[in-house]
């Protein structure tokens, strides 16, 4: 590196360094003229700028407020609409167990009553069949238990 570069690198660098020294005195003075105080009624109000820049100011922030408390109230409909659609769901699935739950305690009273009116058929064929038919026609209600199963082939085995 020749000198005559080492001056102009010297220099620029002055430059910069000298730039900032001035940007720095310039935001220390609107520092000084520009005094944030609280006012009565407890709210930091900024003095010393221009009304139209104050009033600025004033519509951003409220442009900003206003912005998050849309957002903020987006957020809380967005949660009440999934809430309702769960709770429309657990509604559904509660119905639909309600009517399985109907549908096989149906099933279950079907299969009980066809179990009792075969047993009652194949009683009455029985006792038909063997010719006691006349004796033991009234009995045919207590032989569709299984005790009275148990009396029909004791039945037929002494028979």
């Amino acid at each position: 590196m020749n000198m005559e570069e080492k001056k102009r690198g010297q220099r620029l660098f002055g430059n910069l360094l000298g730039q900032l020294n001035k940007f720095s005195k310039e935001e220390k003075e609107a520092a000084k003229s520009a005094r944030v105080s609280t006012g009565p009624s407890g709210r930091e109000t900024i003095t010393g700028w221009p009304e139209h820049i104050l009033f600025m100011l004033q519509v951003k922030a409220r442009e900003e407020i206003a912005a998050r408390v849309a957002s903020k109230i987006q957020g809380e409909t967005k949660r009440v609409h999934e809430i309702s659609e769960h709770e429309k769901g657990v509604r559904s699935a509660r119905h639909e167990y309600e009517r399985v739950q109907t549908v096989l305690r149906e099933a279950e009273l079907e299969v009980s009553t066809e179990r009792h009116s075969t047993t009652q058929l194949w009683c009455s064929v029985l006792i038909v069949g063997i010719g006691l038919g006349p004796t033991l026609t009234g009995q045919i209600e207590s032989t569709t238990s299984p005790s009275g199963l148990a009396f029909l082939a004791h039945q037929f085995d002494m028979g």
